[in-house]
């Protein structure tokens, strides 16, 4: 079956780490701020969500453990149903908007979850936006690259700094944590609007790339 196949495009040969031209474009910019934001508040739930339901809620170190398993299992469904809809309606970056948008409303609302049940419903629905959201990410910014041979090299770009981003998002969370004595709200206040931050500029990127009609598939 692979001897039928034909490359879309030659194979590019080795080019340089970075494409500096990138950064002249306001679409990889907007994006690439867009998704700072994102990942610097996308990790805190998974690191804190045990740790609330067991200081807050009063749940044991096995349920809490549990709690996080199903946060984390929700998402291998989530991923390729979401993925399917992009593709076949809605389009990616238009799909990463939304998700994005959800996971912060989301983190809003974790503000107001103080027992068992809210807790695991909570903990179904943020996992499965926040992994759906995941799976938004490499694709929406596929959409915005016009050229596909500068893909990879945008990638990386970008992969570099969010790298920045991940590795300060939990400590971040720890530290607001530490300095309200214990309490969570801050925090949760902090994430949310993050996440709105992300989503104004992932609209902002989109807008610029493709216009402004809300019914573009994107």
């Amino acid at each position: 079956m692979s001897g039928l196949l034909k490359p879309r495009l030659a194979p590019r040969k080795s080019g340089p780490l970075a494409e500096w031209a990138a950064f002249k474009e306001p679409t990889y910019v907007l994006f690439s701020c867009g998704c700072f934001f994102y990942f610097w508040a996308l990790y805190f739930g998974f690191f804190y969500i045990n740790s609330y339901a067991r200081d807050i809620i009063g749940f044991s170190s096995v349920s809490s453990v549990n709690l996080l398993l199903v946060t984390n299992a929700v998402g291998i469904p989530a991923r390729p149903i979401v993925g399917w809809v992009a593709d076949k309606y809605v389009g990616p970056v238009n799909t990463f908007i939304i998700l994005v948008a959800s996971v912060s409303v989301l983190l809003y609302a974790w503000i107001a979850i103080k027992d068992t049940a809210s807790m695991y419903a909570f903990s179904a629905i943020y996992g499965t936006a926040v992994s759906a959201s995941q799976g938004m990410f490499v694709s929406s910014l596929a959409s915005l690259t016009r050229d596909p041979r500068k893909m990879g090299t945008r990638f990386g770009m970008v992969c570099t700094i969010l790298a920045f981003a991940t590795l300060a998002g939990p400590p971040t969370a720890g530290a607001i944590i530490d300095r309200a004595g214990g309490r969570y709200l801050y925090a949760q206040i902090w994430g949310g609007t993050v996440m709105v931050l992300c989503a104004v500029m992932i609209v902002a990127a989109r807008v610029w790339g493709t216009g402004s009609k809300l019914l573009v598939k994107c």
